[in-house]
């Protein structure tokens, strides 16, 4: 029998264990010492819209069921896999001796803009409380670290929106061929003129759009930078 896609899942309302059996991506993410029942809602429903494998919960960190977590997750913590976890740190060294790459979402020295870092898979991302960030503890667990360049008079985000910046750049490398030939042809632009563009040969883009070669993160960037241009 054919496998159903998480449309037609939602579709049908199946129960927890068959939505959380559909494949996942293969990310986490740790919530290192939340204070908001809000923001852990906010989490879930950016967890549940990119596929991520698990969330681990630790800390002092709220879990389900909370009022204040329902009111932003929309029922999605329903649907993402969750743990509980006294401490992030050893979550983060836990996954790091599975393959992990850790990276925190954080303002720090050796911060990088989401799109300047060279994601490698399986990858967990940490992010912290609002006020305290990623406890030192955390960071000194991480591969890298990605903060979000503020343009505006404000100089931070809420944790949740920015995680869920960095977990779309994140699942673009996983699937770059769709996501570039979507912004390709809403940009009315031939592989051709594309090419020309980037530097990056007509065959080897069509390879990419059709799911046949995973571009290197220097490719990819040079070609986004067009496409995004």
């Amino acid at each position: 029998m054919r496998a159903l896609t998480s449309e037609e899942l939602r579709k049908t309302k199946p129960d927890r264990e068959t939505f959380q059996a559909l494949p996942r991506n293969p990310i986490a993410v740790v919530v290192d010492n939340f204070t908001s029942g809000f923001n852990v809602g906010a989490v879930f429903r950016a967890a549940d819209a990119f596929l991520v494998g698990r969330v681990y919960l630790c800390g002092t960190t709220p879990v389900p069921p909370k009022r204040r977590i329902a009111k932003t997750s929309r029922g999605t913590e329903r649907w993402v896999p969750w743990e509980a976890r006294p401490d992030a740190a050893e979550v983060a060294r836990e996954l790091r001796a599975q393959g992990h790459q850790i990276i925190a979402v954080e303002l720090a020295d050796r911060s990088a803009p989401p799109w300047g870092v060279d994601y490698r898979f399986p990858v967990c991302f940490v992010v912290g409380d609002e006020m305290a960030g990623v406890s030192q503890r955390v960071l000194d667990e991480a591969d890298a670290a990605v903060a979000i360049p503020m343009l505006g008079m404000g100089n931070s985000m809420n944790v949740a929106s920015a995680l869920s910046i960095v977990l779309y750049e994140a699942s673009l490398r996983l699937r770059p061929g769709a996501e570039i030939r979507r912004l390709r042809l809403q940009k009315g632009m031939s592989l051709r003129e594309l090419g020309e563009k980037s530097g990056v040969s007509y065959s080897t883009i069509c390879e990419i759009e059709r799911g046949r070669r995973h571009p290197s993160h220097k490719t990819l960037r040079r070609i986004l930078a067009v496409l995004r241009g």
